[in-house]
Protein backbone atom coordinates (compact mmCIF):
# COMPACT_ATOMS: atom_id res chain seq x y z
CA UNK A 1 0.00 0.00 0.00
CA UNK A 2 1.71 3.15 -1.09
CA UNK A 3 0.52 6.44 1.11
CA UNK A 4 -0.36 9.60 -1.36
CA UNK A 5 2.68 11.46 -0.75
CA UNK A 6 6.16 10.79 1.20
CA UNK A 7 6.47 11.92 4.30
CA UNK A 8 9.38 14.82 4.63
CA UNK A 9 12.94 13.93 5.18
CA UNK A 10 11.78 9.97 5.07
CA UNK A 11 13.41 8.96 1.80
CA UNK A 12 16.83 6.67 1.52
CA UNK A 13 19.77 8.74 3.01
CA UNK A 14 23.52 8.12 2.73
CA UNK A 15 26.02 7.53 5.56
CA UNK A 16 29.60 6.85 4.67
CA UNK A 17 28.22 5.58 1.50
CA UNK A 18 26.15 2.69 3.07
CA UNK A 19 22.74 3.18 2.39
CA UNK A 20 20.36 3.66 5.27
CA UNK A 21 16.56 2.18 5.43
CA UNK A 22 14.50 4.95 7.45
CA UNK A 23 11.28 3.14 9.07
CA UNK A 24 8.91 5.58 10.23
CA UNK A 25 6.60 4.43 13.07
CA UNK A 26 3.53 6.25 14.25
CA UNK A 27 1.97 4.82 17.86
CA UNK A 28 0.53 6.16 20.96
CA UNK A 29 1.54 4.60 24.19
CA UNK A 30 -1.57 2.92 25.56
CA UNK A 31 -2.56 1.59 22.45
CA UNK A 32 -2.02 -2.26 22.54
CA UNK A 33 -2.12 -2.80 18.35
CA UNK A 34 0.79 -0.42 18.41
CA UNK A 35 2.57 -2.40 21.49
CA UNK A 36 2.32 -5.70 19.61
CA UNK A 37 2.94 -3.92 16.20
CA UNK A 38 5.91 -2.19 17.51
CA UNK A 39 7.50 -5.23 18.91
CA UNK A 40 6.74 -7.06 15.55
CA UNK A 41 8.35 -4.42 13.72
CA UNK A 42 11.30 -4.87 15.90
CA UNK A 43 12.33 -8.12 15.46
CA UNK A 44 11.71 -7.88 11.85
CA UNK A 45 14.37 -5.24 11.88
CA UNK A 46 16.54 -7.65 14.02
CA UNK A 47 16.08 -10.36 11.89
CA UNK A 48 16.36 -8.13 8.58
CA UNK A 49 20.12 -8.73 7.13
CA UNK A 50 19.95 -5.00 6.72
CA UNK A 51 19.67 -4.88 10.52
CA UNK A 52 22.67 -2.34 11.10
CA UNK A 53 21.71 -0.16 8.10
CA UNK A 54 17.75 0.17 9.69
CA UNK A 55 16.78 3.73 11.35
CA UNK A 56 13.51 3.65 12.39
CA UNK A 57 11.81 6.42 13.54
CA UNK A 58 9.27 7.18 16.09
CA UNK A 59 5.74 9.65 15.86
CA UNK A 60 3.31 10.78 18.19
CA UNK A 61 -0.36 9.74 17.32
CA UNK A 62 -2.39 10.40 20.28
CA UNK A 63 -5.80 8.14 20.12
CA UNK A 64 -7.78 9.99 22.66
CA UNK A 65 -6.21 13.35 22.81
CA UNK A 66 -9.02 14.88 24.92
CA UNK A 67 -8.69 12.12 27.83
CA UNK A 68 -8.31 13.56 31.08
CA UNK A 69 -4.72 14.02 32.42
CA UNK A 70 -4.86 11.62 35.46
CA UNK A 71 -4.22 7.96 36.13
CA UNK A 72 -7.40 6.35 35.65
CA UNK A 73 -8.48 2.40 34.66
CA UNK A 74 -8.18 1.64 31.24
CA UNK A 75 -10.92 -0.61 31.14
CA UNK A 76 -13.42 2.28 32.73
CA UNK A 77 -12.11 4.66 30.31
CA UNK A 78 -12.53 2.90 27.04
CA UNK A 79 -16.13 2.04 28.51
CA UNK A 80 -17.33 5.53 28.87
CA UNK A 81 -15.99 6.05 25.22
CA UNK A 82 -17.59 3.16 23.92
CA UNK A 83 -20.73 3.33 25.51
CA UNK A 84 -20.25 -0.12 26.54
CA UNK A 85 -19.57 -1.82 30.01
CA UNK A 86 -16.08 -2.76 31.48
CA UNK A 87 -17.39 -6.46 31.35
CA UNK A 88 -17.53 -5.81 27.25
CA UNK A 89 -14.62 -3.63 26.79
CA UNK A 90 -13.03 -6.48 28.71
CA UNK A 91 -14.18 -8.71 26.29
CA UNK A 92 -12.01 -7.37 23.62
CA UNK A 93 -8.93 -6.78 25.82
CA UNK A 94 -8.85 -10.68 26.38
CA UNK A 95 -8.36 -11.09 22.53
CA UNK A 96 -5.37 -8.49 22.39
CA UNK A 97 -4.28 -10.00 25.89
CA UNK A 98 -3.48 -13.79 23.65
CA UNK A 99 -1.94 -12.20 20.86
CA UNK A 100 0.22 -9.97 22.93
CA UNK A 101 1.34 -13.05 24.95
CA UNK A 102 2.01 -15.29 22.51
CA UNK A 103 4.36 -13.18 21.16
CA UNK A 104 6.29 -13.19 24.70
CA UNK A 105 4.65 -9.79 25.70
CA UNK A 106 3.54 -8.90 29.41
CA UNK A 107 -0.57 -7.70 29.10
CA UNK A 108 -2.55 -7.13 32.00
CA UNK A 109 -6.05 -6.65 31.32
CA UNK A 110 -6.97 -4.06 34.11
CA UNK A 111 -4.06 -1.43 33.73
CA UNK A 112 -3.99 2.06 33.80
CA UNK A 113 -4.32 4.81 31.39
CA UNK A 114 -3.78 8.32 31.17
CA UNK A 115 -3.69 11.51 28.70
CA UNK A 116 0.12 10.69 26.50
CA UNK A 117 0.80 13.63 25.49
CA UNK A 118 3.43 13.82 28.01
CA UNK A 119 4.80 11.05 27.28
CA UNK A 120 5.30 11.59 23.98
CA UNK A 121 6.91 15.02 24.58
CA UNK A 122 9.84 12.89 26.39
CA UNK A 123 9.86 10.68 23.33
CA UNK A 124 10.15 13.59 21.43
CA UNK A 125 13.33 14.68 23.73
CA UNK A 126 15.04 11.17 23.99
CA UNK A 127 14.74 11.22 19.86
CA UNK A 128 17.57 13.92 20.07
CA UNK A 129 19.50 11.42 22.20
CA UNK A 130 19.03 8.68 20.35
CA UNK A 131 17.19 6.60 22.98
CA UNK A 132 13.26 7.09 21.88
CA UNK A 133 12.35 3.25 21.22
CA UNK A 134 13.67 1.59 23.87
CA UNK A 135 12.08 4.71 26.32
CA UNK A 136 9.18 4.31 24.32
CA UNK A 137 9.83 0.23 24.93
CA UNK A 138 10.02 0.88 28.56
CA UNK A 139 6.76 2.62 28.95
CA UNK A 140 4.63 0.33 26.66
CA UNK A 141 5.75 -2.79 28.60
CA UNK A 142 5.50 -1.01 32.31
CA UNK A 143 1.63 0.09 31.25
CA UNK A 144 0.83 -3.20 29.63
CA UNK A 145 1.57 -4.92 32.58
CA UNK A 146 -0.64 -3.39 34.78
CA UNK A 147 2.08 -1.09 36.56
CA UNK A 148 0.09 2.53 37.09
CA UNK A 149 3.02 4.18 37.83
CA UNK A 150 3.92 3.63 34.11
CA UNK A 151 1.88 6.89 33.86
CA UNK A 152 3.49 9.18 36.77
CA UNK A 153 5.93 11.78 36.06
CA UNK A 154 8.54 9.86 38.53
CA UNK A 155 8.68 6.56 36.42
CA UNK A 156 8.95 8.96 33.32
CA UNK A 157 11.57 10.65 34.64
CA UNK A 158 13.79 8.00 36.09
CA UNK A 159 13.09 5.98 32.68
CA UNK A 160 13.95 8.41 30.74
CA UNK A 161 17.10 9.73 33.05
CA UNK A 162 18.23 5.95 32.97
CA UNK A 163 18.73 5.79 29.36
CA UNK A 164 20.77 9.08 29.28
CA UNK A 165 18.66 11.91 28.46
CA UNK A 166 20.01 14.80 31.42
CA UNK A 167 17.66 14.62 34.12
CA UNK A 168 17.31 18.22 34.16
CA UNK A 169 15.75 18.28 30.84
CA UNK A 170 13.69 15.59 31.10
CA UNK A 171 11.97 17.27 34.09
CA UNK A 172 12.04 20.60 32.13
CA UNK A 173 10.11 18.59 29.10
CA UNK A 174 7.52 16.94 31.78
CA UNK A 175 6.68 20.33 33.30
CA UNK A 176 6.21 22.68 30.41
CA UNK A 177 5.21 22.19 26.75
CA UNK A 178 8.33 21.50 24.90
CA UNK A 179 7.78 19.44 22.03
CA UNK A 180 4.21 19.88 22.35
CA UNK A 181 3.83 21.28 18.54
CA UNK A 182 5.86 18.61 17.05
CA UNK A 183 3.71 15.92 18.27
CA UNK A 184 0.53 17.65 17.01
CA UNK A 185 2.36 17.96 13.70
CA UNK A 186 3.04 14.33 13.81
CA UNK A 187 -0.34 13.09 14.09
CA UNK A 188 -1.78 15.16 11.29
CA UNK A 189 1.16 14.08 9.18
CA UNK A 190 -0.15 10.61 9.72
CA UNK A 191 -3.58 11.62 8.45
CA UNK A 192 -1.75 13.23 5.79
CA UNK A 193 -0.53 9.76 4.54
CA UNK A 194 -3.66 8.65 4.95
CA UNK A 195 -3.29 6.88 8.11
CA UNK A 196 -6.93 5.89 9.96
CA UNK A 197 -5.38 4.53 13.58
CA UNK A 198 -2.00 3.16 14.60
CA UNK A 199 0.54 1.35 14.53
CA UNK A 200 1.20 3.10 10.69
CA UNK A 201 4.79 2.17 9.24
CA UNK A 202 6.36 3.95 6.32
CA UNK A 203 8.89 2.60 4.53
CA UNK A 204 11.45 4.51 2.66
CA UNK A 205 9.26 7.22 3.01
CA UNK A 206 6.85 5.31 -0.20
CA UNK A 207 5.40 1.90 1.35
CA UNK A 208 2.59 2.41 4.11
CA UNK A 209 1.72 -1.38 6.39
CA UNK A 210 -0.79 0.30 8.67
CA UNK A 211 -2.26 -2.05 11.36
CA UNK A 212 0.30 -4.20 13.46
CA UNK A 213 1.76 -6.40 11.03
CA UNK A 214 3.11 -9.62 11.50
CA UNK A 215 6.90 -10.21 11.92
CA UNK A 216 6.78 -11.87 8.58
CA UNK A 217 4.76 -8.85 6.69
CA UNK A 218 7.25 -6.26 8.11
CA UNK A 219 10.28 -8.10 6.82
CA UNK A 220 8.55 -8.42 3.56
CA UNK A 221 8.04 -4.49 4.26
CA UNK A 222 11.56 -4.39 4.54
CA UNK A 223 12.86 -6.10 1.77
CA UNK A 224 10.61 -4.35 -1.22
CA UNK A 225 11.68 -1.15 0.02
CA UNK A 226 15.36 -2.47 -0.24
CA UNK A 227 14.76 -3.50 -3.65
CA UNK A 228 12.55 -0.30 -4.74
CA UNK A 229 15.91 1.73 -3.59
CA UNK A 230 17.80 -0.71 -6.19
CA UNK A 231 15.80 -0.31 -8.62
CA UNK A 232 15.85 3.24 -9.20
Amino acid sequence: MEPPGPYPGALMSQTDGSPILRIDLWADVVCPACYVGDNRLQRAIAESEHSDRIDLVLHAFELHPDTPDEIVDNSEVLAAMMGATVAEVEVGEESFARVARADGLPFSIRRGHRNTKRIHRVIKLAQSYGVAVPLMDAVQRAAFAGEYEAFSEAFLIDTAAGLGVPEDEVRETVDGERFSDEVEQDRAAALRLGARGVPFAVFDGRFAVPGAATVEGYRQAIDQAWGAEASR
